[in-house]
């Protein structure tokens, strides 16, 4: 009779269906733990399971985290970006700022409600594929009472 300890620490994230395609090892992994505020965890893909579960349709990823390992306590939650491909001159925005298919954005002076297209979002940023041309001024804070044609100090 014997039994079998693991030191072994596991990072697993659930992915959804939709975006699962194009998710392999060695691609770049961002973490953050809801236990740890805003703090972000770097690290890569170590192993993707190739079936999802049949109940939720997600498939488990396995990620190797730069995370000192006595901070990765059993039963944590968070939020997992993953980073398929690059985008090279992409125009990027906070994710903050994003409202819908709508950002705000200052022109002359003047609070203006933008339409634009979204592409790839991440943890932080978003890609903007159309309605923000490079160097805009993009309002990401205090965006709560904001309309459309107010005045703005920047």
């Amino acid at each position: 009779m014997a039994e079998v300890f693991s030191q072994a620490v596991v990072v697993e994230a659930k992915i959804n269906e939709q975006n699962f395609s194009g998710i392999q090892p060695g691609l770049e992994a961002t973490v953050r733990m809801l236990s740890y505020g805003n703090q972000l965890f770097e690290g890569t893909v170590e192993r993707v399971l190739p079936t999802a579960d049949p109940t939720t349709q997600q498939y488990t990823v396995l990620l190797d985290l730069d995370i000192d390992k006595d901070l990765l306590l059993p039963g944590l939650s968070g939020e997992a970006s993953i980073v398929r491909r690059k985008i090279p001159d992409a125009i990027v925005i906070p994710r903050r700022a994003l409202m819908g298919n709508f950002v705000f954005t200052v022109v002359d002076g003047v609070a203006r409600l933008t339409p634009v297209q979204v592409g790839v979002s991440g943890l932080k940023l978003v890609e903007i594929k159309q309605g923000l041309a490079e160097g805009a001024l993009v309002i990401s804070d205090e965006m709560g009472d904001l309309k459309d044609g107010d005045l703005v100090k920047y």
